[in-house]
């Protein structure tokens, strides 16, 4: 969820079958250049040392993508993680219809799914 001066931004983590975990958190549009790529590659690096895991790929909303243009290529560059563009919302898509309407945290989880089931 984006407005003038932050956005609040959520990372979900989950493996083959289930969320194994989730981070939210608002982040100050106006503390520089690029703050929510910042924010993700962070969130990311860390979870990956803290767990001994590694990515492999991230769902991406498409919104999320125009906004925040240098996301994909960054997570591709510095973490090695495949980013999956995906378009959450399109007109007259009944299955589509309620996205607006999830709060940050299910938008997040459903992106993770989705991106489990495109590769």
């Amino acid at each position: 969820m984006f407005s003038e001066y932050s956005a609040v931004v959520a990372v979900a983590i989950h493996d083959e079958t289930y969320l194994l975990d989730f981070s939210v958190k608002t982040v100050n549009l106006q503390a520089g250049h690029d703050v929510i790529a910042d924010h993700v590659i962070k969130e990311l690096e860390s979870y990956e040392k803290l767990h001994l895991a590694k990515f492999i790929g991230a769902g991406i909303p498409f919104e999320v993508s125009k906004k925040c243009p240098k996301l994909c290529s960054r997570l591709w560059l510095e973490l090695d993680i495949v980013p999956i563009t995906i378009m959450a919302e399109v007109e007259g898509d009944e299955a589509r219809k309620f996205w607006g309407v999830k709060d940050v945290d299910e938008q997040a989880d459903s992106m993770a799914r989705k991106c489990r089931f495109s590769s």
